[in-house]
């Protein structure tokens, strides 16, 4: 229910992120959870960091590396939205499109991402 109550507010509140000019938006980085959404670009190749979690994610997580695990980018980079979501008492490892992801105790928030 948690899930489907975030995705509900994300499509609500958070519009197509089509529109946006790749150059115009600022690099992923972090993510401080302040927002709704936060939309950022990852960089070719851009490094990997640590991913906790599989479809929602911990806020620990690299943004670009967490776009690459859930699927909405590739290696060559892109447009990512990051949604904040509900808090959750833990978070499942997995492996999926070539990165790995670990478990997570609980956060006050998770993470997950809409590609373009």
């Amino acid at each position: 229910m948690k899930i489907a109550q975030t995705l509900m507010a994300a499509f609500l509140f958070v519009g197509p992120i089509a529109a946006w000019a790749q150059d115009e938006l600022p690099v992923c980085d972090t993510f401080d959870g302040n927002e709704l959404t936060y939309v950022c670009r990852c960089l070719p190749d851009n490094p990997l960091g640590d991913v906790f979690g599989t479809s929602m994610y911990a806020p620990t997580t690299s943004l670009c590396a967490g776009a690459r695990h859930a699927g909405t980018i590739r290696a060559e980079g892109g447009i990512v939205q990051i949604i904040r979501g509900v808090a959750q008492g833990g978070f499942v490892g997995s492996d999926r499109n070539g990165i790995t992801s670990r478990d997570a105790g609980a956060a006050d928030y998770s993470i997950f991402f809409m590609g373009s």
